[in-house]
């Protein structure tokens, strides 16, 4: 079970220890939805997409579908952010 040290996620490897796991560009979308508001509502799914396509782990690992997934989950935050500023200017 994984427990935050590293070598156990991939995620954690990438936002807690700072490794290139996916490839720069992959890890550094990684860290930029960690720091964007609302992506707790994502944590989990991008956790689970990082764990099934580590290269290191998964022989069928997608690294095209990883970069087009989480830049789906990143355009999906941005509209959340963005309706969520206009909710809040309409008060």
């Amino acid at each position: 079970m994984p427990n935050g040290k590293p070598g156990d996620h991939p995620y954690t490897d990438i936002v807690i220890h700072n490794w290139e796991v996916f490839g720069e560009e992959i890890d550094g979308l990684v860290r930029e939805l960690h720091h964007m508001p609302g992506f707790a509502l994502f944590r989990e799914k991008i956790a689970a997409l990082l764990f099934e396509n580590k290269p290191k782990w998964s022989e069928n690992a997608d690294l095209d579908l990883v970069k087009r997934r989480l830049c789906e989950i990143k355009s999906e935050l941005k509209k959340k952010v963005d309706m969520s500023a206009d909710d809040n200017d309409a008060e």
